[in-house]
C-alpha cells in the first residue's frame, strides 16, 4: 500500500493505506512510511522468511519469532574457526 495524503482537524497529513492513522506535522510522511515498514516486517515474520519453513516445522530454518519464543532449531551450529 502506498502512503496517501489525508486530512485531520482541517490540517493536511499522511497515512499508510486507506484505513491508517493520519499523521500531521513536519515529519508526518516519514511516520506513515515507518508504519508501513513495520506492517510489512510483521507480515513477513508471520509467514516466515523462507516460505514458512521454521524451526517449529523441523526444517532447521528459524525466524525471529522462533528465537523470541525460545524454540529450538534442528540445524546444527556452525563449527568454530580453528
Amino acid at each position: 500500500m502506498p502512503v496517501i495524503s489525508c486530512e485531520r482537524d482541517g490540517k493536511p497529513g499522511w497515512k499508510w493505506g486507506p484505513n491508517g492513522t493520519c499523521f500531521i506535522g513536519p515529519d508526518a510522511r516519514q511516520k506513515a512510511i515507518n508504519i508501513g515498514q513495520a506492517l510489512k516486517a510483521q507480515e513477513t515474520e508471520n509467514i516466515g522468511l523462507f516460505g514458512g519453513a521454521t524451526a517449529k516445522s523441523g526444517r532447521g530454518v528459524a525466524t525471529t519469532r522462533d528465537f523470541r519464543q525460545g524454540r529450538k532449531t534442528t540445524a546444527k551450529p556452525r563449527p568454530k574457526p580453528q
